[in-house]
C-alpha cells in the first residue's frame, strides 16, 4: 500500500473520530536546486550491480553506487542549508565518487561514526572546503538557491475524540 493510498482511510478516521477540518494550501518554498557546473560532475558512473556503500574516512566520504537525487535529500539539514534540495542534475544511475568533506554530526549519522580526524587533516579541510557549497563544487556540481511551489495541510479545526 502506498502512502496516498494509506492517507485516505487514516484521514476518514481523522475526519470521523476528531471531527477534523482541513485543508491544503500552496505556498512559495525556498530551496536549493542541485545542479551541474559547466565543467561536469566528477563521478564516475558505477559498475552494473554496484550495490550502495559511503566509506567515512579522515578526508571525507567515499560513495559507491550513490544515486545524485539521493546526495541531494542529504544536504537538507545541514547548517548552512537548511532547506529542500532538489536534484536539477539530469544524470541519472548510480556513481561512485569521493567527496572530500565530513558532515557535522553528533555520534555519527547514516554514514557511520566519525573518524579521528587530525589537527592537519581538520585544518586542511576548513581551509579547502569550508562550507557545504564548497565541497558541492569540488565533485562539479553546484547549489543554487531558488523557489518552488509546495503543499501544506492546514487544520481548521479538530475535537477530543468521541466516545466508542
Amino acid at each position: 500500500m502506498t502512502d496516498a493510498e494509506l492517507a485516505i482511510p487514516v484521514l476518514a478516521l481523522l475526519r470521523d473520530r476528531f471531527g477534523l477540518v482541513s485543508h491544503e494550501e500552496t505556498f512559495q518554498q525556498n530551496v536549493y536546486f542541485l545542479e551541474q557546473r559547466k565543467s561536469g560532475a566528477k563521478m564516475t558512473p558505477s559498475a552494473p550491480g554496484t550495490e550502495y556503500s559511503a566509506k567515512r574516512t579522515a578526508d571525507g566520504v567515499l560513495f559507491k553506487g550513490e544515486t545524485i537525487a539521493h546526495f541531494a535529500l542529504s544536504f537538507t539539514h545541514q547548517p548552512d542549508i537548511q532547506a529542500p534540495v532538489v536534484d536539477n542534475t539530469g544524470p541519472v544511475g548510480k556513481f561512485d565518487f569521493f567527496f572530500p568533506w565530513l558532515q557535522v554530526s553528533q555520534g555519527g549519522d547514516a554514514v557511520g561514526p566519525a573518524p579521528e580526524v587530525t589537527p592537519e587533516v581538520a585544518k586542511r579541510l576548513e581551509a579547502a572546503y569550508s562550507s557545504t557549497f564548497d565541497a558541492v563544487r569540488s565533485v562539479g556540481l553546484e547549489l543554487r538557491p531558488g523557489k518552488r511551489a509546495a503543499t501544506a495541510v492546514v487544520i481548521d479545526q479538530v475535537h477530543r475524540p468521541s466516545e466508542n
